[in-house]
C-alpha cells in the first residue's frame, strides 16, 4: 500500500506524482528507476535564491553541483513522500509546500538502467541546511548566477549536466509566477 505524502502540502499541479515509483514504472516501462530533486527556493524577487549542493568526492559526478536529489528506492513511499524524505536526509530541511514541477531529466546510469528524474519547486520549513549527507558543500544561487553559467562550467560551479542548469532556470521562472499568483493569500511566500 502506498504511503500518502505525510502531512505536507502540495499543489494540484503535482498530484500525478502522489503515486509510488512501482506504479509510475508500471505505467512507463521505458524507465527502470525514478529519482527526484528538490529545487528549494528562498526569498522573493528580486532576492530569490535556490539551494544547490556540491556532490561529495566519494559519489558519482564528484565535485559537481546539483539540487538535492536521490532515488525513489522505497516502493512503499509515493514519489512526493520520497522527495520529502530525501530533502530531510540530505539537508535536514523539511518541505513546507511542493509548488510545481521544475523539470524532467532522463539519463542512463553506470549499471545501464534508464532513470527518469523529476525536480520539484519546493519551499522548506526550516530555513537553511544544517548538515549534508552525500554533499560536501551547499550554496544559495541567484537567477543571475545560474543564468551566467552559459555552459555546464561556470567559475567554481560545474553542474552535473546542462539540463540541471536549465531546470534551475526554469524553476526560477515558475517560482516567480507562483509568487505572483499566491502572494495575496500567503504573505509573499509560496
Amino acid at each position: 500500500m502506498a504511503v500518502a505524502f505525510p502531512t505536507r502540502r502540495h499543489s494540484s499541479r503535482v498530484e500525478d506524482f502522489n503515486v509510488t515509483p512501482v506504479v509510475f514504472l508500471q505505467n512507463n516501462p521505458q524507465y527502470d528507476c525514478v529519482a527526484v530533486g528538490a529545487l528549494v527556493m528562498f526569498g522573493v524577487t528580486p532576492n530569490t535564491r535556490a539551494l544547490i549542493s556540491k556532490r561529495d568526492t566519494a559519489v558519482a559526478l564528484p565535485g559537481k553541483w546539483e539540487v538535492p536529489s536521490g532515488p525513489c528506492d522505497d516502493p512503499n513511499l509515493t514519489i512526493l513522500a520520497t522527495l520529502n524524505r530525501i530533502l530531510l536526509e540530505e539537508t535536514h530541511l523539511q518541505i513546507e509546500f511542493i509548488a510545481d514541477l521544475a523539470g524532467v531529466e532522463t539519463f542512463d546510469i553506470q549499471t545501464g538502467k534508464r532513470v527518469r528524474k523529476f525536480t520539484f519547486i519546493v519551499q522548506a520549513q526550516d530555513g537553511i541546511p544544517a548538515t549534508l549527507q552525500k554533499y560536501q558543500a551547499w550554496d544559495l544561487v541567484s537567477l543571475d548566477e545560474a543564468f551566467q553559467a552559459q555552459s555546464v562550467n561556470f567559475g567554481l560551479l560545474t553542474f552535473t549536466s546542462a539540463s540541471q542548469r536549465e531546470i534551475i532556470l526554469n524553476g526560477f521562472s515558475k517560482y516567480d509566477e507562483i509568487l505572483s499568483f499566491r502572494s495575496w493569500c500567503r504573505g509573499g511566500t509560496i
